[in-house]
């Protein structure tokens, strides 16, 4: 299944993995993921609430549901109906159940936090990260990389990428510490 429709088995895996690991504090465990990575791992954290966050760059959608950002009119039409065709016969094929759509995994993770990072050179990316923060607004943050194409954030900025994802991070995992020392005056 090329679309990462089994995705969430693995990273139920990793995460159970993981969660048995000396020094692996329960509810301090995220998954950062890059294009069908990131997809998988925003799909994976609705239906596990041991996935405390998410960053995902480069997604755009696993599905035809994902696809609402796509352009109206004729070439958005044929965008989607070549893309349900496409789907249809892959899951046909392999036997793969669909999964939830990103919007409704997004919603169905909430309050939990997610970072969607994209890349401003793919002009799709940004389009499509906007429509997946409408799922949730209080809950999805996006970060637009500039001169960034698909999955090129961390090699375009990296010093920019760090700080993104470090400071999510940390208050996503460690909110009351994070709200201690802005409290205190403290970057954190």
């Amino acid at each position: 299944m090329d679309f990462g429709w089994w995705g969430d088995r693995d990273i139920a895996a990793a995460v159970s993995f993981l969660a048995r690991q000396p020094g692996v504090r329960p509810g301090k465990i995220a998954v950062v993921g890059e294009s069908m990575g990131g997809e998988q791992a925003l799909a994976a954290m609705a239906t596990d609430p041991r996935i405390r966050a998410v960053v995902a760059e480069g997604a755009t959608g696993q599905q035809p549901a994902d696809h609402g950002w796509l352009p109206h009119g004729v070439n958005g039409a044929l965008q989607r109906g070549m893309e349900w065709v496409q789907y249809t016969a892959a899951g046909l094929l392999s036997g793969a159940p669909r999964p939830m759509s990103l919007p409704d995994s997004i919603r169905a993770a909430a309050p939990r936090p997610v970072l969607i990072i994209a890349g401003a050179a793919k002009p799709d990316e940004p389009i499509a990260a906007r429509w997946f923060q409408a799922a949730s607004p209080t809950t999805v943050h996006v970060w637009v990389v500039p001169h960034a194409g698909h999955t090129q954030g961390l090699a375009t900025a990296p010093q920019a990428w760090e700080t993104h994802v470090i400071n999510f991070l940390n208050a996503a995992l460690h909110p009351a510490t994070m709200a201690a020392g802005q409290r205190a005056g403290n970057d954190g």
